[in-house]
């Protein structure tokens, strides 16, 4: 199935014409496509109740402990945020690429840049707020993951012009000292028009609206995966064994930030035994230990996939399994607004559904509708996908 894309996909049929660009990988596609699987099984436990939970908040959410497999799974589920920022910014990176290779102008490239986080600021206001009800009570609006990624891909957008080294500098200097900065300014949601302080630098569910992602500790993700992919050769982003040296480092870097104090882990310690409590990390914000520790589970994940990939693309039969995997996937990942708006409404109707079959664990029920939950967008994903290809000048290429 993925032995026809070699390791890069063809170029999309709106860049048929343009021979040479090639801003897409089969590699980057399916990263972002298993982020958002990760996110749909998250999102489907949260609907039928399962506590899918293994990480910390500095304020107003309390953590639990209900099952070792919910919290196994749900360690698995952590990276997902930083897989898909992270993505995205090697994205706009082989994007600028491509594109630059064949003359395109910068504010035509500028222009679809702003295009596609503008789309994804309208759903997450207009759109997501009535799929996402419960008890057919339409959620209020909350900034969450999708407002996060527009704003920090509208950011993207004008960053890239920064010398890269500087903006590599610039970027870990600011990672390094958000916890500083955060202290140094504090959030009082009791003060008048507190969401637009805080929405840059904190946590809160005390504002209105909501504040679940902050801008500021979440863009050096997508700077960093951003500059990797202006840097990086697609050969070498397409190996296995510098993403899994890559890991191990980071790794041990995490392991030094989480006996490193306050500083690099944000919240006290729980009273659970040592293994546990060793990865249950603060992610909002996120402390420097979660950053490390996911990023390298991550750039391990990325590892599994260039190595099945580079396997797929050999051909023969030992190309089958590999390729089966990550199919879906790469489809999965080449409409993610559309999984995005989709996954929404399509859980809802799948755990109504649910509730007419009780009995069995509630973990493994939820895994049996996650699964099915995916393949039917699996399917609307390849199918869109297709048709963005027969009509490539459409509106469809800004979804």
């Amino acid at each position: 199935m993925l032995s026809v894309m070699a390791t890069r996909t063809r170029p999309p049929a709106e860049a048929a014409t343009r021979p040479g660009i090639s801003n897409r990988l089969v590699t980057v596609d399916v990263f972002r496509g298993l982020a958002l699987a990760f996110m749909a099984v998250a999102h489907c436990a949260y609907l039928m109740g399962v506590n899918l939970v293994a990480e910390r908040f500095d304020s107003d959410v309390p953590f639990r402990i209900t099952s070792w497999t919910e919290f196994v799974l749900a360690l698995l589920g952590n990276p997902c945020a930083i897989m898909l920022w992270s993505s995205a910014g090697m994205a706009i990176a082989l994007f600028e690429r491509g594109r630059r290779a064949v003359g395109v102008p910068e504010r035509t490239i500028l222009a679809r840049l702003l295009a596609r986080p503008l789309v994804l600021l309208a759903v997450a206001v207009f759109v997501i707020p009535p799929l996402w009800a419960v008890k057919g009570h339409a959620a209020a609006y909350t900034f969450d993951i999708l407002s996060c990624l527009a704003v920090s891909m509208i950011f993207m957008a004008f960053l890239r012009n920064v010398p890269t080294g500087a903006l590599l500098a610039g970027t870990l200097v600011l990672v390094a000292a958000m916890p500083a900065i955060r202290q140094a300014l504090p959030l009082d949601p009791a003060q008048p028009h507190a969401f637009w302080s805080a929405v840059w630098l904190h946590f809160s569910l005390k504002t209105q609206p909501q504040i679940w992602y902050p801008i500021l500790p979440w863009l050096p993700v997508m700077v960093l995966g951003y500059v990797l992919g202006r840097w990086a050769r697609p050969e070498t982003l397409e190996r296995a064994e510098p993403w899994r040296n890559a890991a191990l480092a980071t790794f041990a870097l995490a392991l030094v930030f989480r006996f490193g104090g306050a500083y690099f882990n944000l919240v006290p310690e729980l009273p659970l035994p040592a293994w546990p409590r060793l990865v249950i990390l603060c992610r909002q914000p996120p402390s420097l230990t979660y950053l490390a520790w996911n990023c390298a589970l991550a750039m391990l994940m990325y590892s599994g996939i260039a190595a099945l990939a580079s396997r797929a693309a050999h051909g023969g039969a030992g190309a089958r399994v590999p390729g089966a995997l990550l199919a879906p996937l790469n489809a999965i990942g080449r409409e993610p607004l559309v999984f995005f708006m989709t996954h929404f409404a399509v859980f809802q109707v799948l755990t109504r559904q649910a509730k007419r079959f009780p009995g069995g664990e509630p973990v493994w029920r939820m895994l049996v509708i996650a699964s099915i939950g995916i393949v039917v967008l699996f399917v609307t994903c390849r199918a869109f996908g297709r048709l963005r290809e027969r009509y490539p000048r459409s509106i469809l290429r800004y979804l």
